[in-house]
């Protein structure tokens, strides 16, 4: 008996569309059976999460064409497909940003998407992208990101603050004013002092992003000595560790500074990618 999918006309039809782009030859761990041709399991794969973000990318990085159908996947209707798709993009741009930097101005205009998660994983995207910005466009999104930094909602500023990081190593020029305002995360409203202890270690480790070791860190080090008595432990760790890497050196004048460097590739210029650990963390 032949096998039926499980979605509905509209469904079936919104996969259709997306998957128009897609390559014609599809790897092993997409379904079989299901009465479809093969660019429509694609969408399948995504929609019943056989497919993850990871698999994606894998594909993408073998077809490049197929970025314009994950691109295409943040307007579907069906929420796998689009988180999904989202998803990918934020893996793809911290291990192949050059690929996405073309399409540099759809992530621009995600960031004024209604949907929240949309809008956070744009952020991380062009945080990504950075690395690749020869034309320094993502530089103007500095005030956004202040923005969501001090706005005292917890979600919004854990998932917007490894981005400063990420800009304050593409452009060493701004390095002084992120870090300015990454520090004043201490003393930001949240709604709890939980949120607000949280909030302040991964400020540490976006400061540890770009920090120049042969700069004056003395405000980030009084600021790190201040958490070792965080009330969250894991907060008070990250300072801990930041103190044993930096603590000991010699500060230089405040004249020295790193000369900028364009990376043709997030994790070349991170040593590893910190997005998506940050988040975790």
């Amino acid at each position: 008996m032949r096998r039926t999918s499980r979605l509905k006309p509209e469904q079936r039809n919104e996969i259709k569309k997306w998957a128009a782009s897609a390559p014609k030859q599809l790897p092993k761990f997409l379904p079989k059976g299901l009465p479809m041709d093969r660019k429509e399991r694609l969408l399948i794969g995504l929609e019943s999460r056989k497919v993850n973000a990871e698999n994606a990318v894998a594909l993408v990085l073998k077809e490049h064409k197929l970025i314009d159908s994950l691109l295409h996947g943040f307007s579907s209707r069906i929420p796998h497909v689009k988180f999904g798709c989202s998803r990918g993009l934020l893996v793809l741009s911290e291990k192949r940003p050059d690929l996405l930097y073309p399409k540099i101005d759809r992530f621009f205009a995600l960031l004024g998407s209604e949907n929240r998660i949309l809008k956070w994983n744009a952020i991380g995207i062009l945080g990504n992208l950075a690395a690749v910005d020869r034309d320094r466009r993502i530089r103007s999104l500095l005030p956004k990101l202040y923005e969501c930094l001090s706005g005292g909602e917890l979600i919004t500023a854990n998932n917007t603050i490894a981005a400063p990081g990420m800009l304050g190593r593409a452009f060493p020029e701004e390095q002084e004013r992120i870090t300015a305002r990454l520090l004043e995360i201490e003393h930001a409203k949240f709604k709890t002092d939980e949120c607000r202890n949280i909030a302040i270690g991964k400020a540490i480790l976006a400061v540890t992003m770009f920090l120049n070791p042969a700069g004056d860190w003395k405000e980030v080090l009084d600021f790190a000595r201040r958490q070792r008595d965080n009330g969250r432990r894991a907060t008070a760790t990250k300072a801990e560790a930041f103190l044993r890497k930096y603590e000991r050196a010699e500060p230089a004048p405040k004249s020295v500074r790193n000369k900028p460097r364009i990376f043709t590739n997030a994790s070349e210029a991170a040593g590893r990618s910190p997005l998506l650990e940050n988040r975790r963390n």
